[in-house]
Parts: C-alpha cells; sequence; structure tokens
C-alpha cells in the first residue's frame, strides 16, 4: 500500500543545521507492527548533499537505512503499539532557508550528535545489563563453591578415632551429614540406655529404672519421650501395638520431635560443620532477591527506555524474571546445602566411615557394636543376619524394630 502526504512544519532550521523530520509510527496505535518500509523522495539539491550518517531514526538501532537515487528506504523489523517511530535527516541550513513551510527552532549538529550518543550509550548499557544478568549467578554459584564448597584436605591415616561417641551424634554426623537425626539415632540412644541399665527392654514393656538424675541430657530427653507412652500399673512403659489406632501418640510425637531439635543443637554446637557458607548465602538470598526486585520494577516502569529499545529490553525483562525466580530459590533452598565440613569434622567423618566397614565386617559383635550399627542405619540388617548376633541380642533388636514401627508412624 502507498500513501501520500502533504504535510508542513517537518523542516526545522536550526542554528547551524536544518532537519527534515517524519513520524511514521504513532503512540497508541491499535497494535504493535512489524516490516515497515518507509520510501522518501527527496529533492536532488538535499539528496545530494547528505549521507547516511545524516539520518537517523528511532527507535535506535531498529532500522537500516539506504540511500538508492533520489529515495531514503528505511526498513524496521518492528515496532510496539506504544512506541514512536521517527526518522530525521540532516542537511544544510542554507538549502532550507527558500522553504516557505520550514520553521526556526533551536536545533543544532551538536544536539543531534549529543542524541545519538546518548541512543548509542543507552542501547550498550541494556547489551551490556543483559550480559551482567547473565552472569551473575553463576559468578555467585562459583564463588559460593570456591569459598564454601570445596571440603578441606585431611590426612585420614593419623588415627583421629572418637568410640565413646553417643548414637545419636553417629547417626547425625555419619549416616545422615548435613542432615537431620532420625530415628535411628533414637533408637541408638535407647539401647545405649538399656545397655547402662537404666532402662530394660521387655517384649511389650520397658522398664524403667528410679532416679535416672545422673544420666545424660540427651538420654532423658529420649526418656522423656517414652514415657509419654502409656504406663502400666508397675510403673513400665507400655509399648503399643503401631496398628492400634485407639491409642493416641500425638504427646508420643510432641516429645520425639522435641528431642530430634535437642539432639541437632548440640551436632550443630559441636566443631564438624562450618556455617558461613550457609549464613552467607542466607544474607546474599534476601538482598540479592530485594535487588532484582528492585531493577525488575524499574524496568517494568520506566516505558520510555522498554519501548526505545524493544529487543533489548525484551531480553532484559526475560532475564530479570528469570534473575528474581534464581532469587526466590536461594531463599527458599535449605542453606545447609552450603555447609561444609570443618577439618576436624571431615577428619571425624572419614574414620567413622572406615569403622564402620570394620564393624559391619565382624563375625561377632558386642552390645556397643551394636548401638553403632543401629545408629548408623543397620537395624534390619543385624535381624536379617542372626548368625552375627546372639539370641539375647536378636530379641533387643526385635524390640528395637517394634519402636521403629512407632516412629515411622509419628515422623514429622
Amino acid at each position: 500500500m502507498t500513501t501520500e502526504y502533504n504535510i508542513s512544519g517537518v523542516v526545522e532550521i536550526g542554528s547551524d543545521i536544518a532537519v527534515f523530520s517524519y513520524k511514521f509510527w504513532e503512540p497508541n496505535s491499535d497494535a504493535m507492527t512489524r516490516d515497515i518500509a518507509l520510501s522518501i523522495e527527496l529533492p536532488e539539491t538535499i539528496i545530494s548533499r547528505i549521507t547516511e550518517d545524516d539520518i537517523s531514526v528511532r527507535p535506535y538501532k531498529e532500522a537500516s537505512v539506504e540511500i538508492v537515487g533520489n529515495t531514503v528506504r528505511l526498513q524496521m523489523k518492528s515496532v510496539l503499539s506504544n512506541a514512536s517511530g521517527e526518522i530525521k535527516i540532516s542537511f544544510p541550513k542554507s538549502i532550507a532557508n527558500n522553504m516557505a513551510n520550514a520553521v526556526s527552532t533551536t536545533i543544532s549538529k551538536s544536539a543531534i550528535r549529543k542524541e545519538h550518543e546518548i541512543a548509542m550509550f543507552q542501547q550498550a548499557f541494556l547489551s551490556a545489563l543483559i550480559g551482567f544478568q547473565i552472569a551473575v549467578p553463576f559468578f555467585v554459584l562459583f564463588f559460593t563453591f570456591i569459598l564454601f564448597g570445596i571440603e578441606p584436605q585431611v590426612n585420614s591415616e593419623i588415627g583421629y578415632r572418637i568410640y565413646d561417641v553417643p548414637g545419636y551424634l553417629l547417626n547425625a554426623v555419619i549416616k545422615n551429614p548435613f542432615q537431620e537425626v532420625d530415628h535411628d539415632g533414637f533408637l541408638a540412644t535407647i539401647l545405649e540406655m538399656h545397655n547402662s541399665g537404666e532402662i530394660t527392654l521387655g517384649e511389650n514393656s520397658i522398664a524403667v529404672r528410679a532416679g535416672n538424675n545422673g544420666i545424660p541430657t540427651q538420654q532423658q530427653w529420649a526418656l522423656q519421650t517414652l514415657k509419654s507412652l502409656r504406663r502400666n500399673n508397675d510403673g513400665s512403659v507400655e509399648v503399643p501395638d503401631a496398628e492400634n489406632d485407639n491409642f493416641s501418640l500425638e504427646e508420643f510425637k510432641k516429645q520425639y520431635v522435641f528431642w530430634q531439635k535437642h539432639a541437632m543443637r548440640i551436632v550443630k554446637s559441636g566443631r564438624f560443620y562450618e556455617y558461613l557458607g550457609s549464613t552467607v548465602m542466607s544474607v546474599f538470598s534476601v538482598f540479592y532477591l530485594i535487588i532484582w526486585s528492585v531493577i525488575l520494577k524499574f524496568v517494568f516502569g520506566n516505558w520510555q527506555v522498554y519501548l526505545s529499545f524493544p529487543d533489548e529490553s525484551l531480553m532484559i525483562s526475560i532475564v530479570l524474571y528469570a534473575d528474581w525466580c534464581l532469587g526466590w530459590l536461594l531463599l527458599v533452598v535449605p542453606k545447609r546445602i552450603f555447609t561444609r565440613w570443618t577439618p576436624s569434622g571431615r577428619l571425624f567423618y572419614m574414620e567413622w566411615k572406615k569403622s564402620e566397614k570394620e564393624l559391619l565386617s565382624k563375625q561377632s559383635l558386642s552390645n556397643d557394636d551394636l548401638v553403632k550399627l543401629v545408629a548408623l542405619g543397620h537395624l534390619q540388617n543385624l535381624i536379617a543376619n542372626r548368625k552375627r548376633v546372639t539370641e539375647q541380642q536378636l530379641s533387643l533388636l526385635r524390640q528395637l524394630q517394634k519402636l521403629e514401627i512407632l516412629l515411622n508412624k509419628v515422623k514429622p
């Protein structure tokens, strides 16, 4: 389609230059358009005095311009519905002095050059911002790994091994490193109390020795958890059938969760883990989300930039949104994944993993060995491999298995 216009006032006579301006796409149009083609035929007196450097188009870098004969041809790939498309052709002021419909303004070569330089800077800035946005997440994750993710190198041959370790500590540090103590740690604590005579595991009940004030704190909380079950007339604790729906386990669950939390406080108070990485990432994730939220708000709020550079701004918006989602991910992801071993903790873990293999290779096991293996999650294997345990030990393991079923039922 070809449209002819009779227009006036489109030539400005400035201080040192004349400019022909034509706005070929108005804001608030019905929709965006693509593949705009514009041809402007100019007098020989003008066309002979200009080059492509004298032609500027807005939006910047969205159009290609060429001069063919007496015609300036413009090709633009896209213009948004709210954008403003405009072409400016600069030519000598002396030519415009004879134009009756020309208007005098303050436009100048320096003003046009400055406008062009600002547009170039904005476009370069937006392109750099896209690269910056893409690079930041990888930069942060890389340096987080370098600073907090590389485990310390230790020599595992110096015999750093502690035998007198509570079962729940082995469970938390060796079986479930950087996680939570689980029911195997609780069962190991119960078995420790049985071995020390604080309690006696029966077939369907647990006898509690009077006067338990001298036992370790973690065992005291485990004892409180057991006492939350139904008490028999003789003072022993009844271990109910897990399939008995008439038996309330709410208090038992409450006490067990409290035991878990207290156990983890003790684990975290030791020198096994280094929490600086998780602390840094906790603070960084908050600032990261805030910063990208502010930038995202600015980009969507500054429509002039968006409309002047639709392609770059669209890419920025996409990358910004991805960064914003990454900020939310960093905010909600468990920060313990950024925790690492201390040198002593790493050594402790390596030595006890070796000890675990040694215990599993034994043909006969002591009661203390049973505590360690139960804490490390081998209860079912011990019951299945009866040749390695005595009848009395097998009976204890089966009673622990009954407690395990209860614990699985009340698992948080």
